[in-house]
């Protein structure tokens, strides 16, 4: 007799089970800024600023993870926030010119990212590793001749 095999609920990569539509919608509508307050700028065409549709889709993904694990409130702190800091910093976060809606940007400028050579060893070693301290050589990681501790 065969053992009854056990359903797995498909991967979901951490989503919430709510479309990503239905999620921004529903959390920044209930998203409160006092009237006139100074200090920053939130656009309500948000999905054109590209920054802002990469955070909120992070966001989105860490909330699926938060709402498995019980951690909402902490989410709220650790991601939720800092985000939101970012995007509506009236100085440089993307929004900085729609404080009356949207404006499209005078000038746009992206940070320059170079293309590495392939095999460059100094990328490769950057890219591969975990380790915040990658590009101390193997004498300063041992902590041989280094003031930075190990």
């Amino acid at each position: 007799m065969s053992e009854p095999v056990e359903e797995r609920a498909p991967e979901t990569d951490g989503a919430p089970e709510i479309s990503f539509e239905g999620w921004i919608t529903a959390t920044l509508s209930m998203c409160e800024r006092a009237a006139g307050a100074r200090g920053s700028t939130f656009c309500p065409e948000w999905w054109k600023h590209p920054e802002a549709v990469a955070r909120f889709k992070a966001l989105y993904i860490q909330y699926g993870h938060a709402i498995e694990d019980g951690e909402v409130s902490g989410w709220w702190i650790q991601h939720w926030d800092p985000h939101m800091r970012a995007l509506c910093d009236p100085d440089v976060g993307p929004f900085r010119r729609c404080a009356f809606g949207h404006a499209e940007p005078k000038e746009t400028v992206h940070l320059m990212v170079a293309t590495p050579e392939v095999g460059d060893p100094d990328y490769e070693a950057a890219v591969s590793s975990p380790d915040p301290r990658w590009y101390l050589g193997d004498d300063e990681e041992s902590g041989s001749g280094s003031d930075v501790p190990v």
